[in-house]
């Protein structure tokens, strides 16, 4: 199986575990996680409170870009 694969910024820094845990789950199940090139932070508590265009714009375009694989995409992060 292959997903389009979309990490969410904390990835990289608070949930740096859970993200090493779902690349591993993934390989024990023999899923392909296609992380997303150019994807952009979604915004989550800081555009909702300032603008609600962005806030419905940054994840939208993370969306169109998975649409554009014809995969269906993965999301772990939980304020995503």
């Amino acid at each position: 199986m292959k997903y389009a694969y979309y990490p969410g910024c904390s990835a990289e820094s608070t949930a740096r575990d859970q993200y090493m845990s779902v690349g591993e789950v993934a390989k024990a199940l023999n899923i392909e996680l296609v992380e997303q090139k150019g994807w952009t932070c979604c915004g989550s508590t800081p555009a909702h409170h300032t603008n609600k265009i962005l806030s419905i714009a940054l994840p939208a375009a993370n969306l169109l870009m998975a649409k554009k694989t014809g995969l269906d995409m993965v999301v772990f992060c939980a304020a995503c």
